[in-house]
């Protein structure tokens, strides 16, 4: 019976601890309505708005054929955006009542609410809030429990010691691989006039998703009129990892989680994170730290491997540091084929393939799971 509850009081602890490294940052609610329900709804949040002299808009999608009426004078109340959503259908139109909510914007407003991620308990009391608003502005008929969650923002905060490592870091997780099926996310460069990866960050995307190892210090400084100076202050040394999951995949992971519910589904917040996070870190940087080129290949001439082993380990690491993983991968595949037995290889010697330059006075930077469990910067201190 000791035994027992020695157990069950571990369990709980280790979830209180993953529910501290790993969790959301926004997410957004959907419920479809009839057509005359969309109506009244539309009519509700307009007469609310200008009551109280909020502003709201419309905006058409010729391409898409949907037509959104946008109010976003909500987000003192901790919604980001409200909106009422139209598509246009060759058997009718379809309709949606949306509403985006930022957790820590509802409840920590004057707490750093852009930098740092939600907690358990705000993420609860969310729902509730939604129920709050509804009734606020008259809308009956639509409770909590109809809303369904549309997209959910999964994260972790990471904090560096300065400015040369987040540069540094940067520089490294933006030569990561990108996993299966996913395409590296571009801008375009007007000096150079042609488009390459993304500067300030590593992202990869595809139907259902899309992750991100970014420098949140750079984001905020990029749009810092929607941000106080304190926030972005707050933001410097932090690196933000992030998995913003789409409805499909929402809806796969809710079925494989045995949740029934979508409140239920947000009590699984930090698991599910956790194991998404670790797996797209995994699967982008290996498992190892990050060192630099000299010392990769001195640990990989020192090992047990075969000769031909090493050579070829060495080689991935020099196509690396001239043109990222993900090309350094393609090329060996035109010969070997079995590029991820070769991950493995770095895996079992604690390195990545991925290397800090020569000169610079930084030896060793850890992998991002490791700076998750150890360097975490979830919440204010």
């Amino acid at each position: 019976m000791t035994n027992q509850k020695s157990t069950e009081q571990d369990r709980i602890k280790n979830a209180a601890a993953v529910s501290c490294r790993y969790s959301m940052h926004t997410m957004s609610f959907c419920v479809r309505l009839a057509r005359r329900e969309a109506k009244v709804v539309r009519d509700k949040l307009v007469a609310y708005c200008e009551a109280e002299g909020l502003r709201y808009y419309e905006h058409k999608n010729g391409w898409a054929d949907t037509k959104e009426l946008i109010f976003p004078g909500f987000l003192a109340y901790g919604l980001n955006s409200v909106k009422v959503k139209a598509i246009s259908k060759d058997t009718g139109g379809i309709y949606f009542l949306q509403i985006k909510v930022n957790p820590r914007m509802m409840f920590h407003k004057d707490a750093h609410p852009f930098v740092y991620i939600a907690d358990a308990d705000d993420i609860r009391k969310s729902l509730d809030r939604i129920q709050d608003f509804l009734d606020m502005t008259d809308i009956n008929g639509i409770p909590k429990g109809a809303f369904y969650i549309q997209r959910i923002d999964y994260c972790a905060n990471i904090r560096l010691g300065s400015r040369q490592e987040v540069e540094e870091y940067m520089r490294l997780v933006r030569k990561g691989l990108c996993p299966h099926l996913t395409t590296r996310k571009e801008e375009y460069s007007k000096t150079q006039g042609r488009w390459i990866p993304t500067r300030n960050s590593f992202t990869v995307y595809c139907g259902s998703y899309e992750f991100t190892v970014y420098d949140k210090w750079s984001q905020m400084m990029g749009e810092k009129d929607r941000y106080k100076a304190e926030d972005i202050a707050e933001a410097e040394g932090i690196v933000r990892v992030e998995l913003r999951v789409k409805r499909n995949k929402v809806r796969y992971e809710k079925k494989r989680t045995d949740c029934e519910s979508e409140i239920e589904y947000l009590m699984k917040t930090a698991e599910i994170s956790e194991r998404l996070l670790d797996k797209y870190l995994r699967e982008c940087f290996g498992t190892g730290c990050f060192v630099k080129a000299s010392k990769a290949e001195e640990l990989i001439r020192e090992s047990s491997y075969k000769d031909k082993t090493k050579e070829r380990m060495c080689r991935i690491v020099r196509d690396t540091a001239k043109s990222g993983l993900e090309k350094a991968s393609l090329r060996y595949e035109k010969k070997h084929k079995d590029f991820y037995n070769m991950m493995s290889r770095f895996n079992a010697l604690g390195i990545s393939p991925i290397t800090i330059k020569q000169r610079s006075e930084i030896e060793c930077l850890e992998h991002p799971i490791e700076y998750i469990k150890n360097q975490n910067a979830n919440l204010p201190e």
